[in-house]
């Protein structure tokens, strides 16, 4: 058996791999033997996202997952310091999120907008699955349905429609979340990545509907912040003023509700449908953001960074 100390070690030295400095150093090490690899440094599970896309571009390549954004901008200020890029590719790899975009000046990275870092131009990889171009590729690769089909049309209508009703109801949770993350380093005990869907909302193909959750989840968000009630006003009109708040809204709701309503468009294929739709072989065990990573958009900015990236790799590679 195991020793509960034990445990804690061996997950202390796992944790401890995912740091800024100890990818550091790994990669001092290693530089010099993968001359040729271009090296990627990824927050949690954006690599799942990205991996497929860098290899299409990519023959080789070495890949590293850090603990978070902090992480992964404090190991690029320690490469970038200390004149590591300038004989390596490195990319780096951040979610855009409610923070200030780190291109600008005063952030203390010193990021060029056309550099070695790359930034979401939406909330989170996640927004990149949530919209209705995602939603057609599944539908013609898992459905066995075509853009002119009447079942097609009529799901992807139905997903606008609810997609927006979901998007009012979840305004202002992520009203909160931009307050609060417009105002780093000032303590409340606010917490957001514990809420899901069935906190604020009821999803059918129908209609969505506020929980009976939603009432009690906001105002005891509400009650454990210091907000008021203008500063969260104020955010729901910064917010509503893009033209698409799937993009800008917190990634990991919009991905759940995404899934949910895949989810129920499966459970009701028969009768929601004209087409006979037949097996759908969608796993439920399986890893969402790996499973429909070939479904999801990827940004004209991540093309171009990409390209970028390739050409200096190749001129790396001639010296």
């Amino acid at each position: 058996m195991i020793d509960t100390k034990d445990t804690e070690y061996l997950i202390a030295m796992r944790d401890g791999r995912n740091t800024s400095q100890s990818v550091f150093l790994q990669v001092c090490t290693l530089r010099s033997y993968y001359r040729t690899h271009v090296f990627c440094f990824f927050e949690g599970e954006d690599s799942k996202y990205y991996s497929s896309r860098i290899e299409r571009r990519f023959s080789r390549k070495k890949a590293f997952i850090l603990k978070g954004k902090e992480e992964v901008l404090h190991l690029y200020s320690l490469i970038n310091t200390n004149g590591l890029l300038t004989s390596m590719c490195g990319m780096f790899f951040i979610d855009r999120d409610f923070d200030d975009t780190v291109y600008k000046n005063d952030n203390g990275y010193n990021i060029e907008r056309d550099g070695d870092v790359f930034e979401t131009d939406v909330y989170s990889i996640e927004n990149y699955y949530v919209n209705d171009y995602t939603l057609g590729k599944i539908l013609e690769n898992e459905f066995n349905l075509q853009d002119h089909m009447s079942g097609y049309i009529k799901c992807i209508d139905n997903f606008k429609l609810r997609l927006n009703e979901f998007n009012q109801i979840i305004l202002d949770f992520n009203a909160l979340l931009f307050c609060h993350r417009k105002r780093k380093g000032i303590a409340n005990k606010i917490s957001f990545g514990d809420k899901k869907l069935k906190d604020f909302a009821v999803v059918t193909l129908a209609e969505i509907k506020r929980s009976s959750r939603y009432d009690n989840c906001i105002r005891s968000m509400m009650s454990e912040s210091d907000f008021t009630e203008s500063d969260v006003c104020r955010a729901k009109t910064i917010l509503t003023r893009v033209k698409n708040m799937s993009n800008v809204f917190r990634g990991k709701n919009q991905f759940e509700f995404f899934l949910k309503y895949l989810e129920l468009l499966i459970e009701s294929k028969n009768e929601y449908f004209e087409e006979e739709i037949g097996n759908i072989t969608i796993h439920s065990e399986k890893n969402k953001l790996t499973e429909f990573n070939s479904y999801a958009i990827t940004s004209n900015k991540l093309v171009g960074f990409l390209d970028r990236q390739y050409k200096k790799l190749i001129a790396l590679s001639a010296k």
